[in-house]
């Protein structure tokens, strides 16, 4: 696959720091962008059109809402083709919140041994919150349910963390303990039929590397200072662990977060969509401690029908139009921070040279939060949890690291599959922090720059973002 890389500083240095990268970056030169016309969509890149071709949501649909469940050799198959290693236990999603309405715990099997998880409810609804299903014929309000999120550690081991979503037809978090990360998540999000009742348990250097995942910025602005300027930032509240010896109370600010799902999102998680898009939600949250800040799930829509659904195209630039238009026409109404469209499609953006290049998401500029008319964010159903939390980094103003460090810098922390080690070095194979350019196993921690990004932006444009004083995080 053609790539253009710096080969080395003075390379960088030389071409002003701007290059294409098909594989594994998202840059685009500023030259290639030009001011929206009053009334249009912003988006830096002109829409394309690009048809869903081959397009097999319908189908995916009908597997989800009918319960089939392929065999577990099938089941096996096609793990293999995502993940190197991974366990496999299957659980009664009813039974496990019995349990923990009555004792406080569940049980899960972490790695050979069986561990009781001490968990907590933490409501990530905002007091705006709404859960709309909208068919071809109407738009049906859900009621709010039981808080489904939780946070904890498990037994014994107070250092430890845990979020879990526990939703009657679904379950999904992540543990850490002991250093390790261990991913809980449905087998369907990984095989077509693999069932929510069964649970894929894995850790981040269990994913196999898939070349060509890129997020889609292209707006990266000039530093107006340097790095040391930034890095010199008074440290901010530390994250407090849940069960840790001692708590205080700390002032962090809450995102609204208003979600959208396109029909094919719906088709691969059926009537667990907002539940499972909570569940992300939870998630990130547990990642974005160091920067302050709490997400908060401010409204939720799913689209059930292809007929009722304004999201249509394949073009990366055309989807985050469509996703614009649709909120600047229809939901102005809606109190948010940032709207975010999860979708289910294959999402590609045209290059200049003729290559069609494939993207797994686009926050389209940085530093968009509380600018409600840019503050629009999209992304495919892949590696979620590393996925969004980078694309939110992007409207919070955290950029690729590329364009925060120094190369030699950013070749040691982020992955890179399709660079070779005579070229560029060797790739990080643990995987890098969440704001990678090249989206592949992160490690779902910020590094300490963008932190001090993210914290910048807040303190200088954040003022949408509500203040709340809480004893510990959520």
């Amino acid at each position: 696959m053609f790539q253009m890389r710096f080969r080395n500083e003075s390379e960088k240095r030389n071409t002003g720091g701007v290059a294409l990268l098909l594989a594994s970056a998202c840059l685009l030169p500023a030259t290639l962008t030009t001011p929206a016309a009053a009334g249009s969509c912003p988006a830096v890149v002109s829409p394309q059109s690009i048809p869903c071709s081959g397009n097999r949501a319908a189908e995916r649909l009908e597997m989800t809402l009918s319960g089939v469940t392929v065999s577990d050799f099938a089941l096996h198959q096609g793990l293999a083709e995502s993940l190197r290693h991974y366990a496999l236990e299957t659980v009664d999603p009813v039974a496990m919140r019995q349990q923990l309405d009555a004792t406080g715990t569940v049980s899960l099997s972490l790695a050979g041994q069986s561990r009781q998880l001490v968990l907590e409810a933490v409501d990530l609804r905002a007091p705006s919150w709404e859960s709309l299903i909208v068919t071809e014929d109407a738009d049906i309000r859900l009621p709010a349910g039981p808080v489904d999120t939780f946070k904890g550690h498990v037994a014994g081991q107070p250092r430890s963390q845990v979020r879990l979503l526990i939703d009657p037809d679904l379950v999904m978090g992540y543990v850490e303990l002991d250093g390790r990360r261990f991913f809980i998540d449905p087998a369907y999000k990984f095989v077509p039929g693999g069932g929510s009742n069964r649970l894929v348990i894995y850790q981040e250097a269990d994913l196999l590397p898939e070349p060509g995942i890129d997020c889609a910025l292209t707006e990266v602005r000039e530093h107006a200072q340097g790095l040391d300027a930034r890095s010199a930032d008074a440290p901010g509240d530390q994250h407090l662990v849940a069960g840790a010896p001692s708590k205080r109370f700390t002032l962090v600010r809450w995102v609204d977060f208003a979600t959208d799902a396109d029909f094919e999102y719906y088709a691969i998680h059926g009537s667990g969509t907002n539940a499972h898009i909570r569940g992300i939600v939870n998630m990130i949250n547990g990642f974005y401690g160091d920067t302050a800040l709490i997400v908060k799930v401010a409204s939720q829509r799913v689209f059930t029908s292809q007929g009722g659904d304004p999201y249509s195209t394949c073009s990366v630039w055309g989807q985050w139009c469509e996703l614009w238009d649709e909120w600047e026409t229809n939901r102005q109404g809606v109190a948010r921070d940032v709207a975010y469209l999860f979708s289910g499609k294959a999402l590609f953006w045209d290059l200049p040279n003729g290559f069609r290049h494939r993207v797994r998401g686009t926050a389209n500029m940085l530093g968009t939060v509380c600018d409600l008319d840019r503050a629009y964010v999209l992304s495919t159903d892949y590696r979620e949890v590393g996925l969004v939390s980078h694309e939110l980094g992007h409207a919070l103003d955290g950029r690729h690291l590329r364009d925060s460090l120094s190369l030699s810098q950013e070749l040691a922390l982020c992955p890179d599959v399709d660079c070779g080690a005579d070229t560029c070095g060797d790739p990080n194979p643990a995987g890098g922090p969440v704001m990678c350019g090249h989206i592949q196993q992160p490690t779902l921690d910020f590094h300490p720059v963008t932190v001090s990004e993210i914290k910048s932006f807040v303190a200088s444009s954040g003022s949408c973002l509500s203040p709340v004083i809480i004893p510990y995080w959520p």
